[in-house]
């Protein structure tokens, strides 16, 4: 457009320009004339002034109108823009997948679950919230079921949620086998929280190559945009586990995202915001006597009479793990239940070893490590001057420790409870103890 407007001015300058080259030829004539020259050259001169007044005119109206051209909006032709296509999220089959593979990343030995249905069912809300409870941790005493209510929980309420990666790690390398033997993984004898980190990252199928210096940083920033699901089983084994959820709520990890932890060990009053933590003791006794009976339904010549299902009940105290060891134990060597129960009790022995090594002996050292080891014997050894399943109220329990020091008796108490070590009663009036670890903790004292 703008070289025709070049074109006009151009063809117009040039007009212009031989007209007044005629015109000064014909005012040349005219002088001439004046000289005694013809009617022809006058006509010429007259021919070359109408030409020159044309090309002026038509060299004007040329440059007005390009001066004109260069004010009107041009619409430009470009070719579409190619944009990048974001890398396709994860559908319903890669979630299938995840799910599939979360049995085996936490290894848990899952059974069909009893009493559990009311507290599926308040954590399948926590999950389901968008606004908040973005750590939801499950805590208990050992053996209790943390592990197998946490698989339940994801594989029943993941997808209805929103999630579309699903993604777990445990942090404890030991387990009871079904027959009550002591088992671990040689190759992990201890765990980082950055290690952790890393194999989480790899479950979720990010497409970077984290490393344990730098995940803490990083994994945020590669985190996708769709809502992923983590579970950290047995958190209780890392160092400080009010490091980890203070990361997991300060790093912007979360939001979106969720995670499922379950631990021993509760995070007490500098629990940030965020987090909601569950406590769970188990099924109640009805439900754990079904359990047992189900579990007796594996082998038809056990037979068990309903008084030695309520024994497994009792000496379980309802703990799911040590009702499948007594009833396994029956079942694979033909024991009497009964016999069962009398070798779970007896720490010495090979069963009650392994029982006191995997559900107790950690948690005990953790408490001394935080009160000291004096102030942990003082408050457990209460417990051997009383018989099986009794309970003190917070007085007798202050007297009979001879921790004189309120601030020290109080911390001493708080932490044997948030290691499920000791239980409260009736509003935090009253405590007690498992009894197999009375028995276990105080069994010389019995004898």
């Amino acid at each position: 457009m703008r070289d025709a407007w070049k074109w006009g001015i151009a063809v117009g300058v040039l007009f212009a320009g031989l007209g007044f080259f005629l015109w000064g030829t014909g005012l040349l004539a005219s002088f001439l004339q004046a000289q005694g020259l013809d009617n022809a050259d006058r006509h010429a001169s007259v021919l070359s002034l109408f030409v020159g007044i044309v090309g002026v005119l038509f060299a004007a109206t040329s440059t007005v109108l390009s001066a004109l051209a260069l004010r009107i909006p041009r619409t430009i032709k470009l070719a579409p823009l190619k944009v990048a296509t974001p890398a396709p999220g994860t559908g319903q089959d890669d979630l299938d997948s995840h799910l599939e593979e979360l049995q085996f990343a936490i290894a848990v030995d899952h059974d069909r679950l009893f009493g559990v249905e009311d507290e599926l069912q308040q954590l399948g809300r926590l999950l389901a919230n968008p606004h908040g409870d973005w750590i939801i941790s499950i805590l208990g005493e050992a053996g209790v079921g943390k592990t197998a209510l946490a698989y339940d929980l994801v594989m029943r309420f993941a997808r209805q949620a929103g999630f579309r990666r699903v993604a777990a790690v445990s942090a404890k390398f030991s387990y009871l086998d079904q027959a009550g033997r002591l088992q671990s993984d040689r190759g992990k004898v201890s765990i980082d929280w950055r290690d952790l980190l890393v194999e989480l990252a790899g479950r979720l199928r990010l497409r970077m190559d984290l490393r344990p210096d730098s995940v803490e940083e990083q994994l945020p920033l590669v985190m996708p945009a769709e809502p992923c699901l983590m579970v950290i089983d047995n958190l209780e084994t890392v160092a400080e586990a009010q490091v980890v959820v203070n990361y997991l709520a300060s790093s912007g990890l979360l939001r979106p995202h969720k995670v499922v932890l379950t631990t021993r060990a509760a995070t007490g009053a500098q629990a940030p915001r965020g987090l909601r933590e569950r406590r769970w003791t188990g099924p109640d006794r009805q439900a754990a006597q079904e359990y047992a009976r189900y579990l007796a339904g594996d082998d038809r010549t056990l037979d068990p009479r309903p008084g030695d299902l309520m024994d497994v009940v009792e000496a379980a105290q309802r703990i799911p793990l040590l009702i499948k060891i007594i009833i396994s134990q029956a079942i694979y060597k033909r024991l009497p239940i009964r016999e069962v129960i009398a070798r779970l009790r007896e720490r010495g022995g090979v069963l009650g070893s392994a029982v006191w090594s995997y559900c107790y002996a950690d948690s005990l050292n953790a408490l001394a490590a935080r009160v000291g080891q004096d102030t942990a014997e003082l408050l457990m050894s209460v417990y051997c001057t009383k018989k099986p399943s009794s309970s003190f109220t917070v007085e007798e329990l202050r007297a009979a420790s001879r921790i004189e020091d309120p601030a020290r008796f109080e911390d001493a108490v708080a932490a044997a409870c948030n290691l499920s070590l000791m239980q409260s009663l009736a509003g935090n009036t009253r405590f007690t103890v498992h009894s197999l670890l009375r028995q276990y903790y105080c069994g010389a004292l019995d004898a």
